[in-house]
């Protein structure tokens, strides 16, 4: 799993830099929204990294905050 970071991150970083300057020129950087999620069909408690192998990311020129949105869910308490 450690191999894979450096290469998602890299394509993550691509993405705005790439995509924003032509929705940017089109006017619509602030109408759009991507997203990007990984379902695995794991259970919720952590795997071998500390993950639980489910992400959400939001990307977009409309967006009201930057940063992690929502805090880690509880691994003890799924109610």
């Amino acid at each position: 799993m450690a191999l894979h970071i450096p290469f998602a991150q890299a394509g993550v970083q691509q993405v705005p830099r790439t995509t924003g300057p032509i929705l940017q020129q089109a006017g619509n950087l602030n109408n759009t929204l991507l997203m990007t999620f990984s379902e695995f069909g794991r259970r919720v408690s952590q795997n071998a990294s500390n993950g639980t192998a489910n992400n959400v990311l939001l990307l977009g020129g409309g967006l009201k905050k930057q940063g992690i949105l929502n805090d880690a869910p509880n691994l003890q308490d799924f109610n």
